[in-house]
């Protein structure tokens, strides 16, 4: 038997029936594995984690797919974008000509994102119980889209529009929550790709001495629009299950019998595995400490005998790894990050000086520092989050880095009137 399962980590899902009640045959201990699935973690029919229908008018998705088609960004957009991503980069009076022409060039797919942006809710033009046959066209394109929309944003805060520019990080947090709050891992990836371009626009206005307290406390409201622990929950439960049904869909037709024994025990054990995963998630632990690697016993004592069985477990076993949580670890801290330097800012602003500590004003500082320097500015930095992201390169990094390190500018003390 040879498992036709390369490309499964982008997510096959099972028809709405049940997984146990769609394969019976599969014997006491995948009928078991099921079971507690169902009891501790949710359905095993993947249509229960699809979003709701919405009404077209209501619908984010419908926009921002437009945008992602009318989107117009080539090779050598790209390498501007580079040189101007960094949030401490000096522009040339030429890159800012540059940048404003491929604003212009873009404007009515930019439209469109800040039409989605102010939609509540949303459901893609997609088939949720067969996504990797379709996908969403366009979907490279997000992080174009994103950092177009931050770096018009910090265009707006450099000619001292902070109207302009916040409206630009509306428009980042809701797409991000768009595709955040959608089940397909993919676009809960593209989601937090999103959301660290919108830290980095924050980081900018905040960092170059602009908004009032009143401006900051709106920006502090974006941030954080979906609950990254559920939306990671539900994206990895609906790969789980696809890649379930590919597997024993691959065996359907196998005769022999020690064949089916094996992929069985090995499904079975892989269902447990992500149970405990899940369970681990919500509780705010890591794949690696929650999910232990199946014993003999766990595979009902098959041996593992075939190079297939081997591809299989490897496969099964991708996002059962940290890689994803350590992405969202990264992220809640830059949430916890972002509203701590607001919060810091607001409080400067207000009093005319920085409080001296950070647990003085932010009760959810754990694993934050802070320190007040000479020339009177401010420097927070998640260092523990940094650690998890110090093997990603290139532009990634930067983007992240902005998110995890905030400086910021000395506050002037209030005037006196006599």
């Amino acid at each position: 038997m040879t498992l036709r399962i390369v490309g499964l980590v982008v997510g096959f899902v099972l028809p709405s029936a049940s997984l146990a009640a769609t394969l019976p045959d599969l014997g006491p201990r995948f009928t078991e594995a099921c079971a507690h699935f169902e009891k501790e973690v949710g359905p095993l029919d993947p249509a229960a984690y699809a979003p709701p229908a919405i009404p077209p008018e209501k619908n984010a998705a419908i926009p921002l797919a437009d945008s992602l088609t009318l989107l117009n960004f080539t090779d050598a957009d790209s390498r501007l974008v580079a040189r101007l991503i960094p949030p401490d980069s000096d522009w040339t009076e030429k890159e800012r000509a540059d940048l404003g022409a491929l604003l212009a060039r873009n404007e009515r797919a930019l439209a469109k994102a800040r039409i989605a942006a102010d939609k509540p809710h949303s459901r893609f033009e997609l088939d949720y119980g067969h996504p990797i046959f379709a996908l969403l066209p366009g979907l490279h394109r997000v992080p174009h889209l994103a950092d177009l929309i931050a770096l018009g944003g910090r265009l707006d805060q450099a000619n001292h529009d902070v109207k302009r520019a916040t409206e630009s990080v509306e428009s980042l947090a809701g797409i991000a929550r768009a595709f955040g709050t959608d089940p397909i891992m993919t676009h809960l990836m593209m989601a937090w790709a999103v959301e660290h371009r919108q830290f980095l626009l924050i980081r900018y206005i905040v960092g170059s001495d602009g908004g009032s307290a009143t401006e900051l406390q709106d920006l502090d409201g974006t941030i954080g629009r979906y609950d990254v622990r559920k939306s990671l929950e539900n994206a990895v439960v609906l790969d789980a299950l696809g890649m379930v049904k590919q597997a024993a869909a691959d065996m359907e037709a196998e005769k022999d019998a020690d064949e089916v024994a094996e992929v069985v025990a090995i499904l079975s054990a892989y269902l447990d595995q992500v149970r405990a995963a899940v369970i681990g998630i919500r509780h705010g632990i890591s794949p690696s400490r929650s999910v232990q690697p199946p014993s003999p016993a766990d595979l009902g004592g098959v041996p593992r005998r075939h190079e297939d069985r081997d591809t299989l477990s490897q496969l099964l076993s991708w996002h059962l790894n940290d890689e994803m949580w350590h992405r969202a670890v990264v992220l809640q801290d830059g949430r916890r990050l972002a509203h701590a330097a607001l919060a810091v800012r607001i409080e400067g602003l207000t009093a005319g000086r920085y409080p001296e500590f950070l647990d003085s004003l932010v009760k959810d500082h754990e694993g934050l520092t802070y320190k007040v320097n000479f020339d009177g500015s401010v420097t927070i930095s998640a260092p523990v989050a940094q650690e998890l992201i110090d093997s990603v390169a290139g532009s990634q990094h930067v983007l992240h880095n902005s998110g995890l390190r905030w400086v910021l500018p000395p506050v002037a003390p209030p005037k006196v009137t006599e």
